[in-house]
This record gives structure tokens, sequence and C-alpha cells, in this order.
């Protein structure tokens, strides 16, 4: 179990954000750097304009309720249940056809309920099904037909978090969800497509389960969410926050292709010794340890890039035992070459010094509590 003392040591030292803790988000939520923009797209199918039946879980008496106004109502309670330092950025919109009413940006109640007043929850019903597939297609093509829609995309990073508002995602029209969502992953591999389902009932949708099996898109049941203070709790753990981590870029700590620190790189190391020695105590009172791991980018040989990170592994280490730094506290130290990159495929076709430039993300060092 992670103590409060060492979630607090790490943010007095400023090794990872965030300022206190929040009473309802368990502490792993709030010791990472935020998950990059989280957009949450509704589905405009004919269902979800309906009214089904639900149970109140205050009075257990059945009432309507409108899914399309619930999940709107969903959005809204995340953003309040979130810290009110938080620096999570949320976007709104529809994903068929795409359109974002709200760009991803620190959340603000008053923008947020302006976007969601844009999305209406009156359409007609015509037994339509929602074609998600184009949405991601659209998105990972940045093909939308409005501009503004195409400049959305390039405000999501490299890892950008998607939460589908939906009771199906399958369709029977158009681009189908299996084709947007490859699309989606080659672009951003790094990406998470998460399901908040309205879906009637008890009743599974066989298509649809198979589907999020092939797909391994995690669902959330929508229902519960509003009802469950626990339960949304850990979803905004899960799906808005990162893991800790501690990501220092190796260009900034080596020459490009080299293993051997630079004056920068070693002032750096110097200021994550600091910090690591100020909470080394707290962090072996709880019970935790460290990992550590070297990555390279895709240029050059797999078994090259192989080599590469384990004598930039074995630099940073020593740099750290220079700096006095207690060896110990580290449970794991990877070397792992170009094996878990972080940027898509869209720099694998570029000149060579414009690829170097484009996989910088991937060259990295990340120290993680474990």
């Amino acid at each position: 179990m992670k103590s409060t003392k060492l979630f607090a040591a790490l943010l007095t030292f400023g090794l990872f954000s965030g300022t206190s803790m929040a009473k309802d988000i368990p502490l792993s939520g709030m010791c990472g750097k935020q998950a990059e923009p989280a957009i949450f797209f509704l589905d405009y199918s004919g269902s979800m304009m309906e009214e089904v039946k639900n149970e109140d879980p205050a009075t257990k008496e059945e009432m309507k309720l409108k899914k399309i106004t619930e999940a709107k109502k969903l959005i809204s309670l995340v953003a309040q249940n979130l810290p009110s330092y938080s620096d999570v950025s949320i976007g709104v919109g529809a994903l068929a056809p795409y359109t974002v009413t709200l760009l991803p940006e620190k959340v603000s109640q008053e923008s947020l309920q302006k976007a969601l007043e844009k999305l209406p929850e009156d359409l007609e019903v015509f037994g339509r099904q929602t074609n998600f597939g184009e949405g991601l297609l659209e998105i990972a093509e940045v093909s939308a037909a409005n501009e503004k829609n195409r400049e959305v995309v390039k405000s999501f990073g490299n890892s950008p978090t998607l939460i589908l508002l939906s009771d199906d995602l399958v369709s029977n029209r158009g681009v189908q969800f299996e084709e947007g969502f490859a699309k989606f992953k080659e672009k951003y591999p790094a990406s998470k497509i998460i399901l908040v389902s309205f879906a009637d009932g008890k009743e599974k949708n066989e298509q649809m389960q198979k589907l999020l099996s092939q797909t391994k898109i995690k669902e959330y049941d929508g229902w519960k969410l509003l009802t469950d203070k626990a339960y949304l709790c850990s979803f905004i753990e899960q799906n808005l926050y990162k893991d800790c981590s501690f990501t220092l870029g190796a260009d900034a700590l080596f020459g490009f292709d080299s293993d051997k620190l630079s004056p920068k790189g070693k002032e750096t190391l110097r200021a994550v010794s600091d910090k690591i020695n100020s909470f080394q105590k707290e962090l072996k009172k709880s019970g935790n340890s460290l990992s550590i791991s070297a990555h390279t980018d895709r240029i050059g040989s797999e078994q090259y890039n192989q080599r590469l990170s384990e004598r930039r592994l074995n630099s940073v280490l020593n740099e750290l035992r220079r700096n006095h730094v207690d060896m110990s506290v580290f449970s794991e130290k990877l070397a792992l070459g170009e094996s878990q990159p972080v940027t898509g495929n869209e720099c694998l076709s570029l000149p060579r010094k414009e690829q170097i430039k484009c996989y910088q993300p991937d060259r990295r060092v990340e120290i993680k509590i474990k």
C-alpha cells in the first residue's frame, strides 16, 4: 500500500504534479502526470434519443430517462468530481458525424455546460445506428469535412483518450467500427478508447461484446457511474490519469546516437538524484520501490537499439550512484530498446532528418513507482 507520507513527499519536492490530495480520488490517481486530452464523444443513434425505464436509486421506483440526457449529465458529473486543482483537459463532441463542441481544455464548468448545450437531445428517432467507424477514420486520416474538426486532431498529442458514451458500437452501414478502430490505433498506438455503456437492462448484445473482446476496449456501466460514487472515482482515476512516472527525454541527457551524458544531462540527473534522495526513506517504509527503463527510437536495427538502450541505462545508473542515490530503491532496471514506442507510424515515410525529430518522444528514460 502506498503511504500518504510518500505521496506528500513526492508532491512537496515536485517530482510529480499536484499540490494536495482529493478525498474521493484514490491516491495513485494523483501522483503522476495527467493523461493527455480526454474527449467525451456522444452517440447520436436513434436508440440514444429514446426514453428507457430505469430505477430511481433513492426511492427504488421506476422512472423514464432519456439516454442522451443521462449521458450528458454523466460528463458534467465527471467534471464536478475532479480535484479543484486538476489540470485534466476535457473535450466534448459527437463521433458520428465527427464534431467537437469543446476543444480539450482545463475543465471549466461554464465552458463545459455551454458545449453540452450545443449537443441536442431531441433529434428524431429513425432507428439509425451511429457510424463510429467513420468518425474514428476521420480522426486518424485528418479527413473531417469541417476544418475546425480537422484542427482539433492537432491538439490530441501522442496518446489521446476517447470516451464513447453509447448503447451499442455496432453499425450496419458505412465504415465498420473495426476498420476505423484499426486506423486510429495505427496512428495513435498509445491511445485509449473507452466505452461508457447505456445499454438497456442486463441484456448483452453478443455482437458488441465480441467486438469489445477483439478490440480490448474497456467497458463501464453508464447507469452505475451516475449513482455509485466509488465506481465513478475509480473511472476518473483509471482513465483521466496516467500511472505515476517521471519521464526524461533522452535527447536532454545524451547526444543523438550516444550513451555519453551531456553536461546538461548530468545537471538534470543531479536534480533527479536530489529528489529521489529526499523521499527514499518514505519509499522504503511504504514497501514500494522504483523501476527505471531506457528506451530508444526505431532508427537502426533492433539489435543495435537494444544495445544502445543498455549502454544508456548503465550511464544513467552510474550517474545516480555518483550522486549518492541508494540503488537498492530500484527493484527493476530495464533496457527496452525500441520495443515500447509512444509514436505511431506517421514517422516511417519521412526523410531521415525529419524522422529523427518525429521519433523524439520514443527516446526516453522513465522512472516509476512500483
